[in-house]
């Protein structure tokens, strides 16, 4: 890998770039209603052209999109980026992403969902550490915007180093200090990138894993793709972050839940599996930066983070 790359603190105010990268906006207000937050705090909004379009299951056909990226990341004013919306795109995009130009940009790049390809994808590429977050549409677009979320992010974002509170976590495991890459995102994605030019290789890292909609025995599965490709041995831990609507389905041959999944991956690895992260396709998350160091303590049915080195 190349030197890390890291982005540039913010200093609020600060101009904030929204691109739609993967699907289209379904809801207009919710843009509007991000517009206004950020403006009412004095923080400048530019919206990237479309966001006010759609193209099949889209926001733009391809070009379109990858023009946006870059046309964004030329913008030396705008020093955040955030994704309007996840749902799917980012992969028919990525091989023609400029990701030197990116990275060059020194911009902080805020996204989960279908952005954990751009996150993988430059820090495969560059090293570059980018944010896994909230996004412009889902969460601060909501009526009701969750303190936490919104505290957080600009606590990460505008400080060199953070810290979780303890997070509360039953597990079987004796306390202990881990140190190493942050790094993850939503597991549909990470399986999807394996083996794929957008998948770092990280060696020792801390991984974080989220998802929604997928029942537990496809969660299992691709767990297994990463432990068949050799990347959740090569880890120092696995952290669960929330799983929303991932229930075992009504014509499931057996009830078989998150809980049955957890249990024979801890059986299956030699690592710690925690549970309890609140990150995900939920109201209350965290920012984590994507390629920061961390130190993970772990104690009795608890655990927390500390992330350092992920801006300049």
């Amino acid at each position: 890998m190349a030197d890390r790359g890291l982005p540039d603190r913010l200093k609020l105010p600060v101009q904030t770039g929204v691109i739609a990268p993967s699907g289209f906006i379904r809801d207009a207000a919710q843009i509007g209603r991000f517009s206004d937050r950020l403006g009412s705090s004095g923080k400048p909004v530019f919206l990237s052209p479309e966001l006010d379009s759609s193209w099949l299951y889209f926001s733009a056909p391809d070009t379109d999109r990858i023009q946006a990226v870059h046309s964004v990341s030329k913008k030396k004013e705008i020093r955040l980026v955030m994704a309007g919306r996840g749902g799917y795109g980012l992969s028919r995009i990525l091989k023609d992403l400029d990701t030197g130009r990116i990275a060059a940009s020194g911009q902080c790049w805020v996204g989960f969902s279908d952005f954990t390809f751009f996150n993988l994808l430059l820090l495969a590429r560059e090293n570059y550490v980018t944010f896994q977050g909230p996004m412009a549409a889902p969460d601060f677009g909501q009526s009701v915007l969750s303190s936490f979320t919104e505290k957080n992010f600009w606590s990460v974002l505008t400080k060199k180093s953070f810290s979780t509170d303890e997070i509360r976590s039953e597990h079987p495991y004796k306390p202990q200090i881990l140190e190493g890459i942050l790094w993850g995102g939503c597991l549909s994605i990470l399986s999807a990138a394996t083996g794929t030019p957008a998948m770092p290789a990280i060696q020792g890292g801390i991984l974080f894993i989220e998802d929604t909609g997928e029942e537990p025995y496809r969660i299992e599965r691709m767990l297994y793709q990463l432990y068949h490709a050799g990347i959740l041995n090569r880890q120092k831990a696995l952290i669960f972050g929330a799983f929303s609507h991932c229930a075992p389905g009504t014509g499931s041959a057996f009830p078989y839940t998150l809980d049955h999944v957890v249990t024979h991956i801890r059986n299956l690895l030699d690592i710690p599996v925690l549970t309890g992260l609140p990150f995900g396709h939920i109201p209350d998350k965290l920012t984590l930066p994507v390629g920061g160091t961390c130190s993970l303590s772990i104690r009795k049915n608890s655990f927390s983070l500390k992330v350092t080195d992920y801006n300049r």
